[in-house]
């Protein structure tokens, strides 16, 4: 997201709450420019805003632009950009102060990417939330059957290989990890920070050909000398591309693989809790072989009977 101003823009569309005198109206004023990933403007982008106290519409004109101005509730709102053809774009929009009724900065520009959509294809997607079966073991992943492997679920193929690990004293003092791993050497996980924040497409359309690492940590605990530590806190800003079922030529060199991503963190859910631990991630696996791309259709989730809870709606 691209900022030509000191307007703080981030990842989500905000319905406000008011930081300002409660009942008092403000004058917001800003224009929002809608360019693609080229950065040449887009026309007819539809550009909603919501703010406590007001709600605005209208479309960017041929130099992409639109100037959104109001008497609002709240110096905090957000909006979200759309066009046929395109992926939608959301943002956050803040104010810091007040200047004789007008909300400051004054007639700021907001840069927003709106993604085209090229290719969309069928993948395996899946939202995970699944109980940990055993601690300090090894446990393999199937990302085609969804599930751990046998003898913990339906899995056939350790795409992925988990081992947790804890130590808790208590609610306050325990420490976490989670180690991924995999079974052949050229398969591989490479973190990725999202390559236009607030876009429904917000990593590149094809995993990288190279880079992948052997294994990854998820480490998170607190104690009174360092309070809490880790990755608690993390989320949708990063996420991981994913090789996996690799193979190779008699020279040791990658013939062939399985691509995908993981959006947001793969995190652990009751560290420090007695009982059950939990894995969450969101998965997307292109069922072709040497096939980088990862631009998912939602429509077309090759998992059946997903329920709500599972279902992945982006893309």
């Amino acid at each position: 997201m691209i900022t030509k101003t000191h307007l703080l823009v981030s990842t989500f569309l905000l319905l406000s709450v008011s930081l300002a005198t409660a009942g008092v109206r403000q004058t917001v004023q800003f224009t929002v420019k809608a360019v693609d990933e080229e950065g040449r403007p887009l026309s007819g982008v539809q550009i909603t805003t919501r703010f406590a106290g007001e709600r605005t519409e209208g479309a960017t004109d041929t130099n992409g632009l639109f100037v959104v101005r109001a008497n609002v509730l709240s110096r905090e709102g957000g909006f979200v950009a759309t066009k046929d053809g395109y992926y939608a774009s959301r943002a956050k929009v803040l104010f810091p102060s007040i200047q004789d009724g007008r909300c400051q900065p004054w007639d700021s520009v907001v840069t927003t990417v709106v993604r085209r959509v090229i290719n969309p294809i069928p993948m395996y997607a899946k939202r995970v939330d699944k109980k940990i079966p055993r601690e300090n073991t090894p446990i393999g992943f199937d990302l085609v059957l969804g599930d751990w492997t046998r003898p913990y679920g339906t899995g056939q193929q350790p795409d992925l290989i988990f081992r947790f690990s804890r130590q808790v004293t208590s609610d306050t003092d325990y420490e976490g990890s989670l180690l991924l791993s995999f079974v052949n050497p050229l398969d591989g996980v490479l973190e990725n920070y999202e390559a236009i924040p607030g876009s429904e497409l917000r990593l590149p359309r094809n995993a990288p050909e190279s880079g992948y690492a052997t294994n990854w940590v998820y480490h998170v605990g607190q104690n009174a000398t360092n309070g809490r530590f880790g990755c608690r806190g993390q989320g949708d800003d990063k996420s991981y591309f994913l090789r996996v079922r690799s193979k190779t030529d008699e020279k040791g060199q990658l013939k062939e693989a399985l691509y995908g991503k993981v959006k947001g963190l793969i995190r652990v859910r009751g560290v420090a809790r007695k009982g059950d631990a939990d894995i969450i991630f969101n998965y997307y696996l292109n069922p072709t072989p040497n096939d980088r791309n990862l631009e998912f259709d939602p429509k077309r989730n090759l998992f059946q009977n997903l329920d709500e809870f599972e279902t992945v709606s982006e893309p």
